[in-house]
């Protein structure tokens, strides 16, 4: 059975989401795709479609119930790739709980996850809402047998450093490192470094190439 927030517990979040009181919601869809009364794509889409403040939307989903039976591995990975379809309505990523079953490794859904769902690196989408200011790039890079440094945080604003790889014509997020972390071993090949402040907003890449 489902519970009616705004009845039960006096929260019209559904509001919230409307005037942009928020700054990302995370509805708890803790449902089968193919039940019929509480349908994962349908309640995702129709959280979706209230959102006139273009709002982060980030679905819920329970790793709790997986036993294999009614609730399967299949099923978890079926409901990140419908909320990833809803990607140009703000639907942007997904919340599990809890975190038992990946450490457990239940119904190897940490292997799953690891693997084949988030097997890339990806920042934090920015809300421009807040704060769209972009920081200074990093200063001082440099390269010493293959090992890329520059310059630490200077400012507390910085949260963490992306580090890209280009190929071809384009360029790969190659890994997100903490502000604390100001170098990284590599390849040969061509990388930038960008700095990533708390809101996400980030950085010109600052180009150099390693042999």
């Amino acid at each position: 059975m489902g519970l009616d927030a705004y009845n039960v517990l006096y929260a019209d979040a559904k509001k919230w989401l409307e005037q942009g009181w928020v700054d990302y919601i995370a509805p708890q869809l803790y449902w089968r795709i193919d039940q019929t009364k509480q349908s994962y794509p349908a309640l995702l889409q129709w959280w979706t479609s209230i959102n006139p403040q273009h709002r982060h939307i980030y679905a819920g989903n329970t790793l709790a119930r997986l036993d294999g039976k009614a609730w399967k591995r299949t099923e978890i990975d079926k409901q990140v790739r419908i909320s990833r379809s809803l990607f140009n309505n703000l639907s942007w990523g997904n919340i599990f709980f809890d975190v038992d079953a990946i450490v457990d490794n239940r119904q190897a859904i940490a292997d799953k996850l690891r693997n084949t769902l988030y097997n890339q690196p990806a920042l934090v989408p920015t809300m421009s809402w807040q704060n769209n200011v972009t920081p200074s790039p990093p200063t001082n890079i440099k390269v010493n047998n293959r090992k890329l440094g520059w310059d630490a945080a200077k400012t507390p604003d910085i949260r963490s450093w992306a580090l890209y790889r280009q190929s071809r014509d384009t360029w790969q997020l190659h890994r997100v490192l903490s502000r604390g972390t100001n170098f990284a071993t590599v390849r040969p090949g061509t990388y930038a470094v960008s700095a990533v402040d708390r809101m996400a907003n980030e950085s010109l890449g600052t180009v150099i190439s390693v042999v």
